[in-house]
């Protein structure tokens, strides 16, 4: 088992991707605000190349983040929740296109999600560094597990549900 502690974004392989893709399409789409106008499905997408892709991600995903600091398991785990909510918004008939009288709306929303995501991840991250320092100082340590914030403790995606 190798432990690899940061991103090396020259070995991130995206083709035949869909989970990628549809994520990428997300972000493209929130950026150039083509998202007011266009529907995002499976059937729909646009096939982006390798450095389009890792270009979009880093936006999103690097923002208010120390490089250094983030993981393959973050981004993992940021592409895993971003294709389950993206695909469920694929695929609601309320969120699409015709059936938002203010398509700013679908705008505003995947921006908030987005946003989110910062929160979330700060904060996991911030917690293990502190359960790894206690180490270091004979304190109590705090079993990995609990050293997470879980989701349902930030609610991150109250503004939606």
């Amino acid at each position: 088992l190798k432990y690899i502690d940061h991103i090396d974004w020259n070995d991130f392989v995206i083709d035949g991707s869909l989970t990628i893709q549809l994520v990428v399409n997300y972000l493209q789409a929130i950026k150039d605000k083509t998202i007011l106008t266009r529907n995002i499905t499976e059937e729909t997408l646009i096939n982006f190349n390798r450095l389009t892709c890792i270009n979009l991600l880093k936006e999103t995903f690097l923002q208010k983040k120390n490089p250094k600091f983030v993981t393959w398991t973050q981004l993992s785990i940021f592409i895993s929740v971003y294709y389950n909510l993206f695909s469920g918004f694929s695929r609601c008939g309320f969120f699409l296109i015709d059936a938002i009288p203010n398509p700013q709306l679908r705008l505003d929303i995947l921006q908030t999600l987005l946003q989110s995501s910062n929160q979330f991840t700060s904060l996991c991250v911030e917690n293990v560094r502190i359960n790894q320092r206690s180490v270091n100082t004979n304190e109590v340590i705090i079993p990995f597990s609990e050293a997470i914030v879980r989701w349902d403790k930030t609610q991150p995606f109250t503004v939606v549900f």
